[in-house]
């Protein structure tokens, strides 16, 4: 399972549908304008639902969410896999 191809598809798919940026790089911030709050929690129930894992409000933050790169090392810590 590819981890950070699963969720930039997702996010270009999904969340970036019909929208000027329409790709998104790994390492870049997604926080910054390109994702709005509501965007963040579809992402969060699909994290939930692809990769079978509980994604708590408090690990909803920059350190863990701030580009795909940052959100693929925190769901391998979630399941206890390395990079």
């Amino acid at each position: 399972m590819d981890i950070q191809k699963s969720l930039i598809q997702f996010i270009e798919n999904e969340l970036l549908f019909n929208r000027q940026q329409a790709k998104v790089e790994a390492d870049e911030p997604i926080f910054s304008g390109l994702l709005d709050s509501l965007d963040i929690l579809r992402l969060a129930g699909f994290i939930e639902a692809q990769f079978q894992i509980r994604v708590q409000d408090d690990e909803l933050v920059p350190e863990n969410f701030q580009t795909v790169h940052n959100i693929t090392e925190y769901i391998q810590r979630k399941l206890g896999v390395g990079p």
